[in-house]
């Protein structure tokens, strides 16, 4: 596989439980962007939002997003708005397999 699969949805869809149990079996790696950007700025995706703004957010969401679309057979969970970004859209429909998450 050559370009990453990309799990969609919104908030808690399960798109990084099941990121870890495909990746495990297909043996590639797992992103969990909100987690790198958790990391990144060791807060919480909450905290972030309550004290630097949901466009700072925003900017680093689509900073980490683009980060790990540019490697290859990756297995890549997106926060629940990130599709929203015309440039993160734009890519991972150029680049990616994508799959949307729902719970009915």
């Amino acid at each position: 596989m050559k370009k990453n699969l990309v799990l969609l949805g919104m908030m808690g869809v399960g798109k990084s439980t099941l990121g870890k149990i495909v990746s495990k079996k297909l043996n590639l790696e797992f992103i969990d962007t909100d987690k790198n950007i958790e990391k990144n700025c060791s807060m919480k995706i909450i905290q972030i939002f309550v004290e630097k703004g949901e466009n700072f957010f925003r900017q680093e969401e689509e900073r980490e997003v683009l980060k790990s679309l540019k490697k290859n057979n990756c297995i890549v969970a997106l926060g629940g708005g990130a599709f929203m970004n015309n440039l993160i859209r734009e890519n991972i429909l150029k680049n990616s397999i994508s799959i949307w998450l729902d719970v009915d």
